[in-house]
């Protein structure tokens, strides 16, 4: 109990300091970003691979009470975080000693906890294929594909906020801490810091790193990351089945997600990477 309310401090505390002094006013609203790498993905089977970027966009107030909901679960269940490649394995435990009930009855309750606190979602992928034919050589040093995915991220939180009330409602990013992805995400997001006319269009004040999961028994998580890393996970998947020409429908997960939020997803091509 006393390791479950130390958790639930952190995540306010954490939101709490996402916004400068001078943004404590109106709505606030926190983007948790995660990706799927490909260092992630083979899963040998899956041929076409792509660089991902997604998250969730909820208010502040909605965290903290997804926050406090998503842990009860994980005490309940035993778990120290949820992670959607672990839950599909055959082989890790504890979710390799769940019951088909349990573990449909288990997913449903979290892309219930996902459905009811979110107020959108994005979700970028940018295929190695169409990356390696839109760039040109000479820019792939400084133009990763995640930077692109990143950037088209902070750009499709722009049109959800602009549904909202002009100017009062400001974003700040959260990305996982230690991710693979950490420095096209940052490198995006200060091309963006740089240009107050751009940061002011985009209405981003911060970028942030949270810890996704407890890697000892002390460490506190920020729990919001858990959930981008379903979206992250079934987007890459959806990628693949799609791009692999796969007879099969969409997978469970994201079709009760896209049946249920404002969920804005760009598979880029060609044409998009070279406008």
């Amino acid at each position: 109990m006393v390791d479950t309310v130390r958790q639930l401090t952190y995540s306010a505390q954490a939101m709490g300091q996402f916004f400068p002094s001078q943004y404590k006013s109106g709505r606030r609203i926190v983007v948790i970003l995660t990706t799927y790498l490909d260092e992630s993905v083979p899963h040998v089977n899956d041929p076409i691979q792509a660089a991902v970027v997604a998250g969730w966009v909820s208010d502040v107030a909605r965290w903290e009470a997804f926050s406090a909901l998503w842990q009860k679960a994980l005490d309940k269940w035993g778990l120290d975080y949820f992670h959607m490649t672990d839950f599909e394995s055959p082989y890790t435990s504890p979710y390799k000693d769940w019951s088909r009930e349990q573990r449909q009855s288990r997913l449903n309750h979290m892309l219930t906890l996902i459905k009811d606190h979110v107020v959108a979602g994005v979700s970028v992928s940018v295929p190695s294929d169409v990356y390696e034919t839109a760039i040109p050589d000479s820019l792939k040093s400084r133009v990763n594909p995640y930077h692109i995915a990143a950037l088209s991220c902070f750009w499709g939180v722009a049109g959800v906020l602009r549904h909202e009330t002009p100017e009062t409602v400001l974003s700040a990013f959260v990305y996982e801490k230690r991710g693979k992805g950490a420095g096209p995400i940052l490198a995006a997001y200060r091309g963006i810091d740089n240009d107050p006319k751009l940061k002011s269009e985009l209405r981003v004040v911060s970028l942030s790193y949270q810890p996704k999961r407890k890697e000892s028994p002390d460490d506190v998580a920020f729990l919001p990351l858990q959930a981008a890393d379903i979206l992250a996970y079934e987007t890459m998947k959806d990628v693949v089945n799609r791009r692999a020409g796969s007879p099969l429908q969409q997978r469970y997960p994201m079709e009760q997600l896209k049946a249920a939020t404002d969920l804005r997803i760009a598979d880029l091509g060609v044409a998009e990477l070279r406008a």
